[in-house]
């Protein structure tokens, strides 16, 4: 397991030269964040109490926006919306519970300046961390951090395919992202199905020494890649709400009543 102090980028680089793979020119690399919240020592003691658990969303999170029994949504002091203030239960010691890291852009450019030193190689550098989504089903990897990279490509004021003026289009633009992503992960390899959604086959090796990271390379770059046969998603829908006035039971009486049927 990742411990706090540990060379991450040492680790990466060890599991690239045992996969026979080298850095190249603006390659991306993408980092979860658990190795790297772990590696700074942002795991903290947790007794598995649902109380000891509210404490820790609270001490993470700037406010809380809603809840539901023991679920919180809430946005942390990065300013990120997400369930329980990101904190993590899961691929850790027992009794422990690990924390977004602090700053994530501070980390991808620290880790990209390691790399650059090392291996005298331009890179990229991406830290995600798993997101649900409003009303589905299932998470995603959201970038949380980023180094190297222009994330958002900003298309306010300029004109769409009618000549209309954009005025709140922001989006990730693959073509400003290099075009060969390697993963770092803490989770074993069978649990990634995509490479940052841009290619749907890759080559990956697992540290079998530390049992902790796992590296892929996609073979496909953004320009070849073709986008997955669209399914249809399942929503969740809330419940109707109660009418809040009780329906009429009876047809009204008297001669205002109307009726179809009725004799003359």
């Amino acid at each position: 397991m990742v411990k706090e102090g540990d060379d991450l980028v040492a680790m990466f680089l060890e599991a690239l030269d045992a996969s026979g793979l080298s850095l190249e020119y603006r390659d991306l690399v993408i980092v979860t964040s658990k190795v790297v919240s772990k590696s700074e020592g942002q795991v903290v003691d947790f007794d598995g109490t649902e109380e000891h658990k509210a404490s820790l969303i609270e001490g993470e999170s700037a406010r809380i926006l809603r809840r539901r029994g023991p679920l919180r949504i809430t946005e942390t002091h990065h300013g990120f919306i997400n369930a329980n203030a990101g904190i993590d239960l899961s691929n850790t010691d027992d009794g422990t519970a690990v924390l977004l890291p602090k700053d994530p852009d501070r980390s991808a450019r620290r880790f990209r300046a390691e790399i650059q030193r090392r291996c005298s190689v331009e890179v990229a550098v991406i830290i995600t961390d798993t997101f649900g989504r409003v009303w589905r089903v299932g998470v995603t990897d959201v970038a949380i951090g980023s180094a190297g990279v222009k994330p958002v490509l900003d298309l306010r004021g300029t004109n769409d395919a009618t000549g209309r003026v954009l005025e709140v289009t922001r989006s990730r633009s693959p073509t400003r992202s290099p075009a060969r992503p390697i993963w770092c992960s803490a989770r074993p390899k069978r649990h990634r199905s995509r490479s940052f959604a841009v290619s749907t086959t890759r080559t990956s090796v697992t540290v079998r020494s530390k049992k902790t990271l796992s590296v892929a390379r996609t073979k496909t770059s953004f320009a070849d890649y073709t986008p997955p046969r669209r399914t249809s998603p399942t929503v969740l829908r809330p419940a109707p709400r109660a009418h809040s006035r009780p329906r009429r039971t009876s047809r009204p009486t008297g001669s205002s009543a109307r009726s179809p049927h009725r004799v003359r």
